[in-house]
């Protein structure tokens, strides 16, 4: 997901934005988009017993997973905010932040289902744009087209905030 700021980003991997309301008091959050956090993270994955199928398996996708989950457990990580890692030359830009927020159970595990810490979701914009993976899903290609150019993200969000607090109407991305 990606916080308001950056209103079109996410619209790669869906038509359609549902909006929501939540209180990061008192979250720890980890902010991947600093190259010295990165750093920190990649020192601390070297040293994991899963660090070696993550790298020497084909099954490496689902061990890196599992990497980044132990991390989040270890040092009770509520939000990870990283740079997107699937592009497209239109929807996302390099400053672009995208989040993953955790939800814990009463045991202090990853929670699964619905989130608890996203209130009032509102189906709040509509992106008239199809896509598939590109380069091994590194990118995100637009097979309609309709957006030559990536939409102003400032008054982009105002508009989808101004209609998410009224409940009213979808903030259409068109060309």
């Amino acid at each position: 997901m990606t916080p308001l700021a950056f209103p079109v980003s996410s619209a790669i991997f869906g038509r359609v934005g549902v909006v929501a309301s939540f209180d990061p008091t008192g979250w720890q959050v980890f902010d991947a988009t600093s190259p010295a956090n990165q750093q920190l993270y990649l020192s601390w994955a070297t040293h994991q017993p899963l660090f070696q199928p993550a790298t020497l398996t084909a099954q490496s996708g689902y061990y890196h997973q599992q990497l980044r989950d132990q991390f989040r457990k270890q040092f009770a990580i509520d939000c990870v905010l990283f740079p997107p890692d699937q592009k497209n030359t239109v929807y996302t830009g390099p400053a672009d932040v995208w989040m993953n927020v955790t939800d814990w159970t009463t045991t202090d595990e990853i929670a699964t289902g619905w989130s608890a810490r996203f209130v009032e979701p509102w189906l709040s914009v509509l992106v008239d744009e199809e896509f598939e993976d590109d380069l091994f899903g590194i990118q995100r290609r637009a097979l309609l087209a309709f957006t030559a150019t990536r939409p102003a993200n400032a008054a982009t969000a105002l508009k989808i905030a101004t209609r998410y607090l009224a409940r009213s109407g979808i903030v259409r991305i068109t060309a």
